[in-house]
């Protein structure tokens, strides 16, 4: 009724319709996501310019609804309201997540898990305003603009030394574009 609050490094497209309504009630929502979370082409596909999902999460960015930041890493995956921890969930020692994780509408533990978040909230990055320094940063280095769009438009590129460089700024990982990534590339298209 109030908020939803999230870290995660992933969302179900079956969830989306349910966030938009959500945001169309004036719930508010915070989301932590990981720097280098690559977007599953599926989730790509289920969110198409001209979609009803895109358009709300759009609006809901814009009207302060949708909050977003960003982490270098994630050790914690959460999603809670003010009425419950929905998951808190912890990574296996290969990092992947339990995913299985543990719910709560006890006090303490939804007392823990917004302490918790606030405390990586106050840490975290804004999402919008890190894609916007990093749009910039690649504006005024030609050959990293190129190589990145190369990669943003599936191209295979061998420049090795640019290629890490875009690795270290969080804008590719495994050679496709991260979440971080995206958000430059359409920025890129729109200037």
């Amino acid at each position: 009724e109030e908020y939803l609050w999230a870290i995660t490094d992933q969302y179900l497209p079956s969830n989306m319709r349910l966030h938009i309504a959500a945001y169309e009630r004036g719930i508010q929502e915070r989301d932590i996501e990981a720097k280098n979370w690559v977007v599953p082409i599926r989730i790509k596909e289920s969110l198409r310019d001209e979609d009803a999902i895109a358009q709300g999460t759009r609006h809901a960015r814009a009207t302060g609804v949708l909050q977003e930041r960003m982490l270098d890493n994630l050790d914690l995956y959460l999603f809670m309201s003010e009425k419950e921890v929905a998951i808190v969930a912890f990574p296996f020692t290969d990092g992947r997540f339990d995913y299985f994780g543990f719910s709560s509408t006890d006090d303490q533990a939804h007392t823990w898990c917004r302490e918790i978040f606030e405390h990586y909230w106050e840490h975290a990055y804004p999402r919008l305003k890190l894609a916007e320094e990093l749009f910039w940063w690649i504006k005024k280095e030609p050959v990293i603009m190129h190589v990145f769009k190369q990669l943003a438009s599936g191209e295979t590129v061998v420049q090795n030394e640019v290629i890490s460089v875009l690795e270290e700024k969080f804008l590719i990982k495994g050679g496709q574009l991260t979440i971080l990534g995206d958000h430059v590339y359409h920025r890129l298209l729109n200037s």
